[in-house]
């Protein structure tokens, strides 16, 4: 979670702030991504997700680490149930290109102070020029997904991620100003093929909107082809050929009123 800890350098959380966290899920970035334990004691994190299930398990772990000044509620970031200037900040990792992100930047501005911010780290789309099935490894493992968009005359499978430049101007038209964002990479290691499953096309949603095209029935049954595959690609390829750099964005807004 290293990068996760330096985005709450980068965008400025600080000791006692009152933040939302937007797309909990489990907690990863609330909890291993350090952001209950900068804001302390002496402040208060209020955790949303739409999951239920999620939060169910987001708040076993509070339990057990005995964070009192963290919660977590159900909601989406569409509709955020807070009163306006709630909050000193809102952010959230991984979770922006879930959402009507119009919506969603609108709704994270109405319920930040004014001179709060708001603050995401998300994966962005791969260039043209340097797509993701470039690497064999993962031309051979996604085969079932290239073969999908084949049929329908594309070159490559659907995602729903954005360019920085698209969450830019949403971050702008949304009213928030003094907007900065900085561009990383990072290198993730495609393991076992069931937790990459579980990051990539469960969590993540790399390829959510290629997958939505099809029959929920005709959706499983190509998952359970990717799991079959890479158990085919993970012998045949060493791990240290198994890896793929992210293209991310931290990405930051000033509320003024």
């Amino acid at each position: 979670m290293p990068q996760r800890r330096a985005f709450l350098d980068w965008v400025g959380v600080r000791p006692g702030m009152r933040v939302l966290e937007l797309g909990c899920a489990s907690g990863a970035f609330t909890f291993e991504g350090g952001l209950a334990e900068r804001v302390g004691p002496n402040g208060q994190v209020i955790a949303v997700d739409p999951a239920r299930s999620m939060l169910a398990r987001a708040e076993t772990r509070r339990s057990q680490l005995g964070y009192n000044w963290v919660s977590f509620l159900q909601g989406r970031a569409e509709d955020l149930p807070f009163a306006d200037e709630s909050f000193d900040a809102v952010v959230g990792v991984a979770f922006l290109h879930f959402t009507d992100m119009p919506r969603a930047l609108k709704e994270m501005r109405r319920v930040t102070r004014s001179g709060g911010f708001v603050g995401c780290f998300n994966p962005v789309s791969f260039q043209q020029e340097n797509p993701f099935l470039e690497h064999s490894f993962l031309r051979e493992w996604f085969a079932p997904l290239q073969k999908l968009a084949l049929s329908r005359h594309e070159d490559r499978p659907r995602d729903f991620l954005s360019s920085p430049d698209v969450i830019h101007r949403h971050f702008a038209e949304a009213g928030l100003v003094d907007i900065r964002r900085t561009l990383l990479e990072s290198r993730n290691l495609f393991p076992e093929p069931a937790k990459v499953l579980d990051i990539y096309i469960r969590g993540v949603g790399l390829f959510q909107e290629e997958l939505a095209t099809i029959p929920w029935k005709a959706r499983e049954d190509l998952i359970a082809e990717l799991e079959a595959n890479g158990r085919i690609v993970c012998s045949k390829y060493p791990e240290s050929e198994r890896v793929v750099l992210f293209p991310q964005v931290m990405i930051s807004g000033v509320v003024r009123r």
